[in-house]
């Protein structure tokens, strides 16, 4: 069964602290994830942006990439999705269990579902790797798991990635306190090219919206500016991601 991961974020900049209040949070439904390493690059580039803007003088050029940044992170806060490469941190309670998930939380596994009691949901779109996932262990010692102790599926793009237990094992006992497992991956589209038109779009749309809108103000309330919400809900719609109940 999937639902909603979370409400829409109204603001259009508001990109850290969205569910956890740690610092440097990202996109996740009620699951705490930092971004370790920033991307290096932005799914528009300068010059894709000032030509939409129709911006010629380079004067603003600082001002429109922090327009450019802004925009993706809406976006993928939006659509709880990474769009270009990028490394992030998932804490979580506990390995889950058919009895509870990874936060420690009772749920009931639907029928012919029974592979999913152990998978851990990995915030942000397709996954490309997994690059540790360490946990506290029953005494209270740091553990990490050999990547031979479990398995990454991250093949539909339009589901969450997970992370389960190599095929016949099951995830190991680990001390009930909060954040005792922690996942480290990289996440995001292989590349900036690859970036779906319909997003990169949307990016442009926001800057233009905050290029010509730099007060601060309610944003997609009434008027034109509803209007822009609107387009952009639209385009990024079929992007948003969902979770597991």
């Amino acid at each position: 069964m999937w639902r909603p991961a979370g409400p829409f974020l109204a603001s259009p900049v508001v990109h850290a602290s969205v569910v956890s209040g740690r610092a440097g949070s990202h996109i996740g439904a009620n699951m705490p994830v930092e971004v370790v390493t920033q991307p290096t690059e932005e799914p528009v580039s300068l010059e894709d942006a000032k030509e939409h803007l129709r911006v010629e003088v380079s004067a603003e050029d600082k001002l429109i990439a922090r327009m450019i940044t802004d925009a993706r992170q809406w976006a993928e806060n939006y659509t709880r999705r990474a769009f270009v490469p990028q490394t992030w941190k998932l804490w979580a309670r506990q390995f889950p269990s058919s009895g509870f998930n990874q936060d420690g939380e009772s749920r009931i596994i639907p029928p012919n579902r029974e592979f999913l009691a152990e998978a851990i949901q990995l915030p942000g779109g397709r996954v490309a790797s997994v690059s540790s996932v360490s946990f506290v262990a029953s005494d209270g010692t740091q553990q990490n798991l050999s990547a031979a102790d479990y398995q990454l599926e991250s093949r539909d793009p339009w589901k969450p990635s997970i992370v389960l237990p190599a095929y016949g094992t099951s995830w190991p006992s680990t001390r009930d306190q909060p954040s005792a497992v922690q996942i480290q991956y990289v996440v995001g589209y292989a590349s900036t090219a690859a970036v779906p038109s319909v997003i990169r779009q949307a990016i442009l749309l926001h800057v233009g919206w905050s290029y010509a809108n730099r007060e601060p103000k309610a944003f997609g309330t009434t008027g034109a500016d509803a209007q822009m919400m609107a387009a952009l809900q639209m385009k990024l719609a079929d992007y948003r991601l969902f979770e597991f109940a």
